[in-house]
């Protein structure tokens, strides 16, 4: 098994966690986070990069529709003591996750 370092140093990504941290229930598609839970408007691809970021390290979690050509949306998948304890820890790392 190799642990896998969760950190987030990506700006982009912080941003996406720290909305998240007030609104953990929020839910919504990649269009949806470019314009509503930034503060600045950012390239796709840019966001794209952000969102696998958070995935990757289990920050996030992808919901797919059901329904054939629906986008994925994008929710919390950790509980907020963890988004906290990654988003105000200096270095903004958590315990590794071991695979």
């Amino acid at each position: 098994m190799q642990a896998m370092t969760r950190s987030l140093d990506d700006p982009i990504a912080r941003q996406v966690a720290e909305y998240l941290l007030d609104r953990p229930q929020a839910c919504d598609t990649a269009a949806g986070i470019r314009r509503w839970w930034l503060l600045e408007p950012v390239r796709s691809d840019e966001l794209e990069r952000a969102l696998q970021t958070l995935c990757d390290i289990h920050v996030l979690g992808m919901l797919k529709s059901s329904s054939p050509g629906e986008p994925v949306r994008y929710a919390l998948a950790i509980n907020t003591t963890e988004l906290l304890a990654l988003l105000g820890n200096g270095d903004g790392t958590l315990p590794p996750l071991t695979n």
